[in-house]
């Protein structure tokens, strides 16, 4: 029996799917494995679970900065997935503002106080966010940890500007 044009694409066109998937599955084993070593090693932040009265603003801004250098190498080296370029440029972006805010605040006012406690916020929101979205891109289960609590609770909150 002779193949016909539809058979032959339809061929064509499953050998693509099944070729893309298998392309897919490829070069996300290295983003997806890069992704965990990037969430074992925001687990023991502290700055992500600490109470407010027990943070310290120079640790604060200390560890807010290795995990802004963290994030952005983790970024530039898979620059060209899009999704993740948005989605870290975007926490990236908030991370510096906010970090940059708490930095100005004076910590001996009660304002100053609650503007960094507010601005900290921001960052652990945003942060729980963009940490849900990868984690269903990629299928990475922080299942047990304290990041899986954080991220729980902390991507529904949305604090106001």
């Amino acid at each position: 029996m002779p193949i016909t044009f539809t058979g032959l694409v339809s061929i064509v066109a499953n050998s693509w799917k099944g070729a893309k998937a298998a392309h897919n599955w490829a070069t996300d084993a290295p983003l997806r494995h890069d992704f965990e070593q990037y969430l074992a090693a925001l687990e023991h932040r502290r700055v992500l679970y600490a109470a407010w009265e027990y943070e310290n603003i120079h640790a604060v801004l200390t560890s807010l900065s290795e995990i802004l250098d963290r994030t952005r190498d983790f970024r530039a080296t898979h620059n060209k997935n899009p999704e993740v370029r948005e989605l870290l440029g975007s926490f990236i972006t908030v991370l510096q503002s906010e970090s940059n805010t708490i930095h100005g605040c004076n910590m001996h006012t009660t304002q100053g106080e609650f503007m960094a406690y507010k601005a900290l916020l921001k960052i652990r929101s945003k942060m729980a966010q963009v940490l849900a979205v990868l984690c269903g891109l990629l299928h990475v289960d922080p299942r047990g940890t304290e990041l899986e609590q954080f991220i729980m609770n902390m991507a529904l909150v949305r604090p106001k500007a």
